[in-house]
């Protein structure tokens, strides 16, 4: 691959990469640092990638993913599940117990999430940490998209399940 093909084919995903990774590690710095070691990744494996078999989108977001939980792990650094928190928006007239019990939940389906089976909690990452869409996602994880439909309505089922458990035990034992 040429460095115009390169550049033709991995720069205009600059902004996903960087969304992601930001969305994930939460810190700029990290996040642009991040960016540049999977494009230099991107570089040494250039003639290994088929860009014509190959959903490039998809396949930067994963590659993304992957080298920011490389990145937390390596500096033992827990995930923080506030990439969750625009799923949770605070009305103007919330109080600061209601705040408080908002990053709780936040809190709480973050760790859900993990604790979802494999395929679900990768498509559920992808497409809510990673926006991308069905189409990409099916390509990344190796199901049709009609597959990638059905994890990702289980997995939101399960969270939402799980949550409304939570709710409902803390709220009887107040």
């Amino acid at each position: 691959m040429t460095v115009a093909e390169f550049q033709k084919e991995f720069l205009p995903l600059q902004n996903l990469l960087y969304t992601v990774a930001f969305r994930i590690l939460r810190n700029t710095d990290d996040a642009r640092d991040t960016v540049q070691d999977v494009y230099v990744k991107l570089w040494q494996m250039r003639d290994d990638i088929d860009t014509s078999s190959v959903n490039i989108k998809a396949y930067t977001a994963i590659m993304m993913r992957n080298a920011c939980y490389d990145r937390l792990r390596r500096h033992h650094i827990e995930l923080d599940p506030s990439p969750l928190d625009e799923h949770f928006t605070l009305s103007a007239d919330t109080d600061v117990g209601g705040e408080l019990e908002n990053r709780e939940l936040v809190e709480i389906a973050g760790k859900i999430i993990k604790s979802l089976p494999a395929k679900q909690r990768e498509v559920v990452e992808l497409r809510h940490l990673g926006g991308l869409e069905l189409k990409d996602i099916a390509d990344a994880v190796g199901e049709n998209e009609g597959n990638v439909r059905v994890l990702l309505s289980r997995a939101r089922r399960l969270i939402k399940e799980r949550l409304e458990k939570i709710i409902k035990y803390e709220g009887k034992h107040k």
